[in-house]
């Protein structure tokens, strides 16, 4: 402390990683501004980035399909298709170039029920 006053850098560091300010005997719970978990940003029914990250390391380590579907919390056909579908020349799966290929489908053909209904 510095004059009775805490360094700006601790005082930063206790706003974005959330904690408790106490003051003349008063305790205020700050919630943290940035997430601990990295949020899935399209859709629920689709891989996020981060996802084919892991499933690429999972993947690279040797793990199984149904392992991997297990710690993303997806179904084991998802994870197989992902990486028979994305995979390279190679054989290897590249997370950064499936999310781009995915990026680059175009969306799916078939029409909206309400819009068959109308």
């Amino acid at each position: 402390m510095l004059g009775g006053f805490q360094s700006s850098s601790l005082r930063l560091s206790q706003w974005k990683n959330g904690g408790s300010v106490t003051r003349n005997g008063v305790t205020r719970v700050v919630e943290p501004v940035i997430s601990r978990q990295p949020a899935r940003v399209d859709s629920l029914r689709y891989l996020s980035a981060h996802e084919r990250v892991v499933l690429a390391d999972g993947a690279h380590a040797g793990q199984s399909a149904r392992k991997i579907a297990a710690g993303l919390g997806h179904a084991v056909s998802t994870v197989s298709r992902e990486l028979e579908r994305n995979r390279s020349d190679d054989g290897v799966y590249r997370p950064h170039a499936a999310q781009a290929m995915m990026r680059s489908r175009p969306p799916r053909p078939k029409a909206r029920r309400l819009e068959l209904d109308a």
